[in-house]
């Protein structure tokens, strides 16, 4: 009964489809960006990007879940477009890149909405303080490219408080309120190539 059994088991993974199947993919680190965005004075909104980060999902494209999922972001690769921030960002009052020198996200949970869109929910580490952050998301499809890869493409976006990880520089504004925003916004276009 038990070979039976077994037999039946290794009949089934022949006849499944792949698609049906769960596979790894790691990011295309030339075809994805972390993008995050802050109010500046109240009516500007500062957009960044963090230009090398290392990671990998496990992506179910049947049931259109995320099995599991990891980003490792370099925060001295941070950049905002002016030399001057981006240093005052690497500095200890933010990133405190020589203490903290990534940025983690690790999956914890994902499920499908319909029509393609994902509720995810994990855990990100910024200057070694652990928070819950959920990301609405979007897949956007599997193509195969010039030379043979499968590759899948997601876009994700969340909002985070900085100090909650311990990032509470300011200074406050004459007519009320403060010189840089709460709340940050994080957003990511992700292209994966699937593993062979």
């Amino acid at each position: 009964m038990r070979n039976y059994s077994l037999t039946l088991v290794f009949i089934l993974m022949l006849i499944v489809p792949s698609s049906a199947l769960a596979a790894i993919y790691r990011l295309d680190n030339d075809h994805t960006s972390i993008t995050f965005s802050v109010k500046h004075l109240n009516i500007f909104t500062v957009k960044g990007t963090f230009s090398y980060f290392d990671g990998s999902f496990d992506f179910d494209e049947k049931d259109c879940v995320i099995k599991s999922a990891k980003i490792d972001i370099l925060t001295e690769t941070v950049d905002t477009g002016i030399a001057k921030r981006d240093d005052f960002l690497r500095s200890p009052d933010f990133l405190d890149i020589k203490k903290y020198p990534s940025i983690t996200f690790k999956l914890k949970s994902s499920r499908s909405l319909g029509n393609n869109q994902i509720h995810a929910v994990g855990d990100i580490t910024i200057r070694g303080i652990t928070k819950e952050i959920a990301l609405d998301g979007e897949f956007l499809g599997t193509v195969i490219d010039n030379v043979g890869n499968e590759r899948a493409g997601f876009t994700a976006h969340g909002t985070l408080k900085r100090g909650d990880f311990g990032i509470t520089w300011n200074q406050p504004l004459p007519g009320g309120g403060f010189m840089v925003g709460e709340d940050v916004g994080i957003s990511l276009e992700i292209e994966g190539i699937k593993n062979r």
